[in-house]
């Protein structure tokens, strides 16, 4: 099939600085954004546009975003930048890979692509910039279980493929590097081929080492009440984003910052508050989501890519979490982040067998057996069908009326009696519909595999990859100025 992208607002709406106003200095940035640009190792004689996502290696929908950075920035005369949340816990260490049984039906099995010990730190919810980087597992060939297949003939290939770019990309590592540094680099190369302008990784974990970081650290330390209680207020202005307000009890000296201590003797990330704030190295303070976004939106960026969750949207525009975050930096400290914007994709693999069939296909089957034993225009019976609702229509004017009861019995036997002729003379049409519905019920649990769209790219056959490309490209030529 090919991919769904989804954009809002259209990309010709998208609002970007045009770049020959930047050069010439009318637009110069301030010195906190120049500074912490620099020391992100993004340019500071362009406008950037920002994406990002955890370190994984992640499905079709989070690829159209990446891809859209890229294409958006190139279009622009821009610079893409991708931002890798590696303080957040992520369950990297397996992928799914689809197999058809013996029976012909659908099954999943995971490849543990990293080794026991790395696999138990993740269990353990370490965050993949505390992790070592790795070596890939080898065989996948003990995944398949008897009489089972790889449901698609590409998947050892992609497998094959994936080894070598993680092996690729921790060789590119300087120093022993970390999970998150080796995911970032692995995801960047299996899509830089396809990308028109190359992004910039940004770990999120280092902006512990910037000058804007600390300075907002040390503001949170100077008034830790004030930044809780604001925080919170823009929690419970925007209740769908259902995020989990700070611990602010300031009688009993507990005010939760919105900051992320990441551990390094017990590997565990963990909460920060301010009275032991003082007490953490710096460098192991990283930003939790909506201060992270706050500072990339505020001062890294001029425009920021979205997926569905994070983004507010045209249907609703108080589901996304950076709807709050908004609230909460205009009113903590008179932010006005840089604009954003939502760009998602369906992406699914071509498996054989299952063609441009949809779970709707099923569920209309699967209706149309049944109506079709109470609707003869179903089978292609007008005359009866139009009978059926002139009944129907005389038993509706006398339903309420005691005195037609008899003529109510006559008229339903009527109905029935019809209806039992139009199945009898239709008797093969109906046989039909009844084999197409239990045939593609028989398929219902094999689609949810099919369909599924959380495949990882590591997959997918470059042709696919290429496919959601070029769709991200369609979407995004409007927006060329």
């Amino acid at each position: 099939m090919l991919p769904t992208v989804h954009c809002q607002p259209d990309a010709s709406q998208w609002p970007f600085p045009d770049e020959q106003v930047w050069a010439r200095g009318q637009q110069p940035l301030p010195v906190l954004a120049r500074r912490f640009r620099e020391q992100l190792g993004l340019p500071i004689d362009r406008p950037i546009v920002m994406s990002g996502h955890q370190a994984t290696l992640w499905h079709g929908g989070i690829a159209a975003k990446y891809f859209a950075a890229s294409e958006f920035a190139a279009q622009n005369r821009g610079a893409g930048a991708w931002l890798v949340v590696d303080q957040d816990p992520e369950d990297f260490s397996s992928i799914a890979l689809p197999v058809r049984g013996r029976d012909g039906h659908l099954a999943v099995r995971r490849w543990q692509i990293a080794p026991k010990s790395v696999a138990a730190h993740v269990r353990a919810g370490v965050p993949p910039c505390l992790i070592p980087a790795f070596d890939p597992a080898a065989a996948i060939d003990t995944l398949l279980r008897p009489g089972e297949q790889w449901a698609s003939e590409s998947i050892p290939a992609a497998i094959d493929r994936t080894r070598h770019v993680f092996k690729q990309a921790r060789a590119g590592l300087s120093g022993a590097g970390t999970a998150g540094e080796q995911l970032s680099v692995a995801a960047g190369l299996m899509l830089a081929e396809l990308c028109p302008a190359p992004l910039t990784h940004v770990l999120a974990h280092s902006m512990h080492a910037t000058d804007l970081f600390i300075e907002y650290v040390n503001v949170m330390a100077a008034d830790p009440v004030g930044c809780a209680r604001s925080y919170n207020q823009a929690v419970e202005r925007f209740p769908r984003a259902r995020l989990t307000k700070l611990v602010c009890e300031p009688d009993k000296s507990r005010v939760e910052l919105p900051l992320w201590h990441l551990d390094g003797a017990t590997g565990l990330r963990k909460r920060v508050f301010a009275h032991s704030l003082k007490s953490i190295v710096p460098t192991q303070l990283a930003p939790r989501a909506l201060l992270m976004t706050a500072l990339v939106r505020s001062f890294a960026c001029d425009l920021f890519i979205h997926g569905k969750g994070g983004g507010t949207t045209l249907v609703d525009e108080a589901s996304g979490y950076d709807a709050a975050m908004e609230d909460w930096v205009a009113a903590w400290q008179g932010l006005k982040p840089c604009p954003s914007v939502v760009v998602s994709a369906d992406l699914q693999l071509s498996l054989p067998g299952f063609g441009q069939l949809q779970p709707a296909d099923i569920y209309h089957a699967v209706w149309l057996a049944q109506h079709a034993r109470h609707s003869p225009g179903a089978l292609g019976d007008s005359a009866s069908e139009s009978r059926k609702r002139e009944i129907a229509e005389s038993i509706r004017l006398i339903a309420r009326d005691p005195a037609q009861a008899a003529t109510r019995a006559v008229l339903y036997r009527e109905l029935h009696t019809l209806l039992d002729v139009s199945r009898t003379i239709n008797v093969a049409r109906l046989a039909g519909l009844v084999a197409d519905a239990v045939q593609l019920k028989a398929k219902a649990s094999d689609l949810t595999i099919a369909r599924d769209r959380t495949y990882s790219i590591a997959i997918f056959e470059r042709g696919l990859l290429g496919e959601l490309q070029a769709a991200v490209a369609g979407r995004l030529a409007a927006a060329v100025r």
